[in-house]
């Protein structure tokens, strides 16, 4: 409870009231709706997943709704301080790989939040997973996890989705490019092609990753490209690079996923591989080809493919993470933030895990 406006009588005595929760809350996990791949759920697929047992305020359209498909709208019952711990989705399994995937990154904080304010909510799904245990197989990267002031549309706290593992036996016997965890920094990694030679870049600053380039503005030669994972505010570059950041592909490249400001949607496979490659999860994961696994989603994308002087297997990089500056008691999956293991002068705590299944948002009032 909070204090509310107070009445002044005499003797310079002050008569106090408090303010009410407009609902019993104590704490609350928002997940995807069981509903994975490129795209999410309606308000009726995420309430067939929830329990209304001590949280009837799901069933009320005035502390909860779904506005747009998978983006949860809530409403704060009580000005306090809660604890948001946010988690990306892995990638899909890389079946013809051992099953290999890219992790989300979690990360952790509290935030002083007002009674009445709105929270937009959108959790990462993993992507689909390669269905044929070909010579070559590249999986979809995995959706960021997005906590945003809905008022503002300012991001609070993200979780950035893993990348996903690309293989191909032709190019290099028992090769495979494992997809790159989710990142504990706000810009996403580069593709997995080092130490071969270059790599796609991640985004930095809320943009998606890139992909058929490298930081050196070199072209890559493979024609098997995947998509780069969706930032906060510009979808990831499809596979046939250009900066062309569309969920559009030519066929044998992957579709870059789409930005929080657009639907979030993961970028679409290959589609004349459909077996051996796989779309992107919802959270803007990128989509893959039959050789590269595609980009994971989050403030800023993960980085797609690139290949630095033929056709070659590359692995997507992870989506970036974002915590907003007014966090206190901060903590990640490694232990850092921007490469630093304090946030306001305060030591990060380490996790010490990232998160090897679907994204999901954790509040909990304290």
């Amino acid at each position: 409870m909070i204090i509310g406006s107070g009445i002044t009588i005499g003797g310079g005595i002050t008569i106090t009231s408090e303010q009410s929760a407009l609902y019993s809350f104590t704490n609350f996990t928002f997940t995807n709706g069981n509903i994975l791949d490129a795209t999410s759920g309606n308000t009726t697929q995420f309430l067939a997943n929830y329990s209304n047992v001590g949280n009837t305020w799901i069933t009320s359209t005035s502390y909860y709704r779904v506005t747009t498909p998978g983006y949860q709208v809530w409403t704060v019952p009580e000005s306090a301080t809660y604890e948001i711990e946010v988690a990306g989705s892995r990638s899909g399994l890389n079946t013809y790989a051992s099953n290999t995937f890219g992790n989300g990154a979690i990360v952790r904080g509290r935030f002083s939040l007002s009674q009445g304010s709105n929270l937009t909510i959108a959790v990462g799904s993993f992507a689909a997973n390669t269905t044929n245990n070909n010579s070559y197989s590249g999986a979809g990267g995995g959706g960021g996890s997005f906590v945003v002031v809905t008022d503002t549309a300012n991001p609070l706290i993200i979780g950035g989705g893993g990348g996903g593992t690309g293989k191909w036996a032709s190019w290099e016997t028992g090769n495979i490019k494992l997809g790159s965890n989710g990142s504990t920094n706000t810009y996403g990694t580069t593709s997995r092609q080092q130490p071969y030679g270059a790599a796609a870049p991640g985004g930095t600053l809320g943009q998606g990753g890139n992909s058929h380039v490298a930081a050196n503005g070199t072209v890559s030669t493979n024609s098997y490209d995947s998509g780069g994972g969706g930032g906060f505010y510009s979808n990831g570059v499809n596979g046939v690079g250009g900066n062309v950041r569309t969920n559009a592909t030519n066929g044998s490249t992957g579709g870059g996923g789409q930005s929080f400001q657009a639907n979030l949607l993961g970028g679409v496979a290959a589609s004349t591989y459909a077996a051996q490659a796989s779309v992107g999860g919802f959270g803007g994961g990128g989509g893959g080809t039959p050789i590269t696994g595609g980009g994971g989603g989050g403030y800023s994308g993960g980085g797609g493919a690139y290949a630095p002087a033929s056709t070659a297997a590359d692995g997507g990089g992870g989506g970036g993470s974002y915590i907003d500056a007014s966090a206190t008691v901060v903590a990640t999956s490694d232990g850092n933030y921007n490469a630093s293991a304090t946030f306001g002068g305060i030591s990060i705590t380490n996790i010490g895990t990232f998160n090897s299944n679907v994204g999901y948002v954790k509040i909990t009032k304290l």
